[in-house]
């Protein structure tokens, strides 16, 4: 178990079974509204996730992390910009220069690595990344 003030990472292993949990108890800075479910209580916004997710990328650079932003910002078209703006008001450090250059040195290991449930074609990934960072470069 790994444990901050704010994070907590429990490892459970069955065999040859493991989950990872991380809980996080997120600073009183949020974006958008909580929802309700019937059967999952409260859920976050799809934009606060991922302003998260925008600062998880650069903190530990995890494959997961790079499909969560492309799932959210190529599959659900929210905003990148947005995002890292949100991302800034919750924690210090976030430039998009970095994030830039994180999502233009995605490669074929970090898409094997992820256990997708639906993958996207590899190129299509990793093209779809590196135009988001390119977009954050300024680079034509």
């Amino acid at each position: 178990m790994m444990k901050e003030e704010r994070f907590a990472r429990l490892n459970l292993v069955q065999k040859d079974l493991s989950l990872k949990i991380e809980m996080i108890n997120d600073v009183p800075a949020r974006v958008g509204d909580i929802q309700n479910h019937p059967i999952l209580g409260r859920l976050d916004s799809a934009e606060n996730i991922l302003a998260n997710k925008v600062t998880a990328l650069l903190d530990r650079e995890e494959p997961k992390d790079l499909a969560d932003i492309w799932g959210f910002c190529c599959q659900k078209n929210l905003s990148l910009q947005a995002a890292i703006t949100d991302a800034q008001s919750k924690a210090a450090g976030v430039f998009p220069a970095d994030l830039g250059r994180a999502l233009c040195s995605v490669q074929k290991a970090d898409w094997e690595s992820i256990r997708w449930i639906q993958a996207p074609p590899v190129e299509t990934f990793i093209s779809q990344l590196n135009q988001l960072g390119e977009s954050l470069l300024l680079v034509k």
